[in-house]
């Protein structure tokens, strides 16, 4: 199967019918990232500091900007099950963080919803790699 994107792409995911919007970043270095968040009006004083504190060695990260504003960055542009286990496992965090911002917390009786959620965010990563 042929890549949509180009290794180095970012997108947005709304997060339906949730509030948050999740920046996608796949094979992007910080600064890059950095830059981007400013063009989606996330000042550069919240997000350097928080970028600068990744390590080069992370091969995925979430952030939340306390703004229902979600970062998930993977340097390394998904290839292998590895990196699908990563994105996977950042995924869940966005979808966890995306219900919180919705009031749901995470019990017994609401690990459907976090399923669904974190079903659907991957399909769209998955629509555009």
């Amino acid at each position: 199967m042929k890549s949509k994107i180009k290794y180095g792409q970012h997108f947005i995911v709304q997060m339906t019918p949730y509030s948050t919007k999740v920046l996608v970043s796949l094979g992007e270095d910080k600064e890059i990232i950095i830059k981007t968040l400013c063009g989606y009006k996330c000042p550069k004083d919240l997000s350097q500091p928080i970028i600068d504190n990744l390590t080069e060695t992370s091969s995925g990260y979430y952030i939340d900007f306390d703004n229902g504003f979600l970062l998930l960055a993977m340097p390394r542009y998904p290839i292998n099950i590895k990196d699908f286990s990563t994105l996977v496992h950042e995924v869940t965090h966005i979808a966890q963080a995306t219900l919180e911002y919705a009031g749901i917390k995470i019990c017994a009786d609401t690990t459907e919803v976090l399923a669904y959620a974190t079903g659907y965010l991957y399909h769209e990563i998955m629509k555009k790699i």
